[in-house]
């Protein structure tokens, strides 16, 4: 899942160069599973912020089909 959102959603942000994925060969450690997710949720919060806004009395996303 993670790697979806990196390749499809974040793949024109430029937090992505900082986001990493677990290798399925070594057993990462729970630190380590934690870090990334913890990546993942700050530069998705970034994604929203950007592209979510308020339009009036409701919010929307802003896309390149509705801006």
């Amino acid at each position: 899942m993670l790697n979806e959102v990196k390749e499809e959603v974040l793949i024109d942000d430029p937090s992505i160069e900082y986001l990493d994925l677990l290798d399925d060969e070594t057993l990462p450690q729970n630190s380590d599973a934690v870090l990334i997710l913890g990546q993942y949720q700050a530069a998705l919060k970034q994604f929203k912020s950007k592209y979510y806004k308020r339009d009036g009395y409701t919010q929307r996303w802003y896309t390149k089909e509705k801006p």
